[in-house]
Order: structure tokens, then sequence, then C-alpha cells
């Protein structure tokens, strides 16, 4: 699987805004608390209250990730080099080295939110 960059990823979200499944799911550099990714950039991907129950995460990845996307949600995960955030839980999931703007915000997290690496 090639590498997708931060820019498509916002561009796939963008374009599948319309879509049920993307209801409420957005990006932005707020509230790191809420967020359910982190790209590469430091570009935060959350998608509202109850994101990690309410929806099917691997479409949401499949739509993020367009042309890129797989079947497999770590795959994909690992490929588009998220980091992931279970705000509910106060922890994040690292699969592979973050990025020094995911290191940050990681830091933050971890500072001044309370959450753990899990």
């Amino acid at each position: 699987m090639a590498q997708i960059s931060d820019q498509e990823i916002r561009d796939n979200i963008d374009k599948a805004a319309d879509s049920p499944i993307m209801a409420g799911v957005h990006y932005g550099h707020d509230y790191p608390d809420q967020a359910c990714f982190i790209l590469r950039d430091g570009t935060l991907v959350s998608g509202g209250v109850g994101f990690w129950f309410k929806r099917n995460t691997v479409a949401v990845l499949q739509l993020m990730l367009g042309k890129y996307a797989s079947e497999d949600f770590q795959t994909m995960v690992l490929e588009a080099g998220l980091v992931l955030v279970l705000p509910g839980e106060y922890k994040y999931i690292i699969y592979s080295d973050p990025t020094e703007r995911q290191e940050e915000i990681l830091a933050d997290l971890r500072e001044i939110f309370g959450f753990n690496e899990g």
C-alpha cells in the first residue's frame, strides 16, 4: 500500500462529508482531547460524542483513505501514519513512530488531559 498524504486524507473527508457514515466527522487543530485520529502533520480528525461506539470505524477509515483503503483497520492506520485517540478511556494508541508534531500533541494529552498510552 502506498502512503497517503495528510492533504489527501483531508480532501477525502471533504469529498465524503455528505455520506451518512461521515456525519459529524471533521478535522482541525482544536480539542485534542476529543480527537479520534491524529494525522502526521498534527491535524486532528474528530467524530463527535460516541465516535468509537456509534460508527463503523473501518468504513470511516476507508472513506478517509480513498484509493489507499483496505479491509484491515491496523494496516490502514499504519499506512496513513495515524495515532488513535480514545477520549472516553483517556488513552491513545501509537502503531508506529509518531512524527514530531504528533508527539507534541501526545505530550499535551498526557500533561494537560491525563491521557496514557494504551
